[in-house]
């Protein structure tokens, strides 16, 4: 199955394969029927609540939702989440276990997790979550993935998929999610609503694609 008409983005190709950025703050790799995302914070609306600041649980329910219709409208057989599956240890609540363990009942897929600086709170991930861990430094045919960007002046051999920053871009005054691609690597938007991150613009090093009204945009 391809992308349908519920996901509206940009196809671009990046090291010889074809992706989709997703409007869905997300990457599609067709080739390899794999959906890419990063920084889903699950549980930090209930680490906010535990300290005392109002958050609604449709944060998380809009998350997975999303989540849940990617998954159905490209037919994934694969995610790999960059980074920051969760916000942190005080957010794992028996009641965000179960909710995401109900959402992973519903894909049969494998989940494959690049543990990024907030996974770190915690030694394991829940097991009935069945998440696989990989590691930075292992390659996915062409790509490789790592939760924080490397600096410019250290490009690997091959394209890295990144996440961590949270980019964004202004438009009238207001921060849009945005993916950031260079010839060699890419930092995809955070998939969580409930995050702002720095704001970058396109230059001769860079395209930077915003989402904005359900659609990927390129700037400049």
């Amino acid at each position: 199955m391809q992308v349908s008409a519920a996901t509206t983005g940009q196809r671009i190709e990046v090291a010889g394969e074809e992706v989709h950025l997703l409007a869905e703050r997300a990457v599609w790799w067709p080739a390899r029927r794999t959906l890419l995302v990063a920084d889903l914070h699950i549980g930090k609306e209930e680490t906010f609540r535990r300290a005392g600041i109002a958050m609604p649980q449709a944060v998380l329910d809009e998350t997975l939702g999303r989540l849940g219709l990617l998954a159905a409208v490209t037919g994934a057989e694969r995610l790999v989440v960059i980074g920051d599956l969760i916000h942190g240890r005080v957010g794992l609540s028996d009641a965000v276990v179960g909710q995401f363990g109900r959402w992973r009942e519903s894909f049969p897929g494998r989940i494959e997790l690049v543990v990024g600086n907030h996974d770190r709170h915690v030694k394991a991930m829940p097991t009935e979550w069945r998440i696989e861990v990989r590691d930075e430094d292992e390659v996915d045919g062409p790509f490789r993935y790592r939760h924080e960007p490397r600096e410019p002046s250290q490009p690997g051999v091959e394209f890295e998929w990144s996440g961590h920053l949270h980019p964004t871009v202004r438009l009238a005054g207001v921060a849009m999610p945005a993916f950031v691609v260079s010839s060699w690597a890419a930092i995809l938007p955070a998939f969580t609503s409930f995050s702002r991150g720095p704001g970058f613009w396109p230059c001769e090093a860079r395209r930077v694609f915003c989402v904005a009204d359900g659609s990927v945009i390129e700037m400049g």
